[in-house]
């Protein structure tokens, strides 16, 4: 059973005592808008759905093209959503994560939410002591070492924990999104 990314580990380990079958939740990659299986406003822009067509940001959509100043601005089907200056890395090119100005805000600002990964890593040996048994990475338009270098990493990690070993998670955080992580709902729900 696949559960959604918004579940506290309390939360996984009841519905993991009341169901005879294994779960699966996501651990590593992309941080979205907490609003579980939308992506209206990337949708829009290029006219493909994420449901129906697999992308956010289809490839033949984006473009980056370095401008004489050294800078980087990225598109998505013509429009602008992110500059990056000449030592920045360029990004994810999302509209939620994507950096814009106004005229109140002249400064590039994210408008919807900071580019951030979704990093579990530390919570392993609690989610596995749940009775998680599949652990998600996403890796939607990303490239072949990226995936193999995380699904290295978190295999190793769980080897480790099972085996009673301290696992080693401190490389991941140069994998993720702006080298930024979050715990998500799993740290940020409170109010439950």
């Amino acid at each position: 059973m696949v559960l959604p990314g918004i579940l506290t580990i309390h939360e996984l380990r009841q519905i993991r005592k009341e169901t005879p079958c294994e779960i699966e939740t996501a651990i590593f990659g992309n941080h979205g808008l907490m609003v579980v299986g939308r992506c209206s406003l990337t949708n829009d822009v290029p006219g493909q759905s994420t449901k129906m067509d697999g992308d956010g940001s289809p490839a033949s959509d984006v473009e980056y093209v370095r401008d004489a100043d050294g800078s980087m601005p990225s598109h998505l089907a013509g429009f602008t959503l992110d500059r990056f200056g000449p030592d920045e890395k360029a990004g994810y090119t999302t509209i939620c994560k994507g950096r814009f100005t106004a005229r109140h805000r002249p400064e590039g600002h994210d408008s919807f939410e900071e580019p951030v990964s979704l990093n579990l890593s530390r919570l392993l040996p609690e989610l596995i002591d749940a009775g998680v048994h599949v652990f998600k990475i996403e890796g939607r338009q990303r490239s072949k070492s990226y995936v193999r270098g995380v699904v290295v990493a978190f295999r190793a990690a769980v080897d480790d924990i099972r085996t009673g070993r301290q696992a080693n998670i401190a490389d991941l955080v140069a994998l993720t999104v702006g080298q930024k992580q979050a715990q998500g709902a799993l740290a940020t729900r409170k109010w439950r």
